[in-house]
């Protein structure tokens, strides 16, 4: 069983997260779509981080932090972290400025994510995987 956690961990975490993101969107929007717990992409919080940060988090508890897999995992991590906060941010921004001026198409804006959504899924990843590896 160890030898999976590298990969169990970091999904349990990831569709935890979704269903956080599911749960806020319901209650804050009134309404949401079953869809929702399937595209990752945009709200809070940023489920894409909270997978890569677990990820790294487990390598680092189980291989150590000093382990080249945790130095590979945070490079990943940072790339993954910078498109969600600024390639994927800005397509949303262009997605609702052509959404405006073209009502034929329908363009997703809500596909990157703000500063505070990516930390919470920075600390919602390393606690839920801290807890998950004393589980495990």
């Amino acid at each position: 069983m160890e030898k999976y956690l590298f990969i169990l961990i970091p999904l349990i975490v990831n569709v935890i997260s979704q269903i956080i993101k599911y749960i806020i969107e319901l209650i804050s929007k009134k309404k949401t779509s079953i869809k929702r717990l399937f595209d990752g992409a945009g709200g809070f919080p940023s489920s894409h981080t909270a997978l890569v940060t677990s990820l790294c988090t487990v390598i680092g508890i189980k291989l150590g932090y000093d382990s080249p897999y945790f130095a590979i995992a945070t490079i990943f991590s940072l790339i993954v972290i910078y498109d969600a906060l600024h390639l994927r941010h800005e397509v949303g921004l262009h997605a609702k400025h052509l959404n405006k001026h073209f009502k034929e198409k329908d363009f997703k804006e809500d596909v990157g994510h703000t500063l505070p959504q990516v930390i919470g899924g920075l600390v919602l990843g390393i606690v839920l995987t801290y807890i998950l590896t004393n589980i495990f």
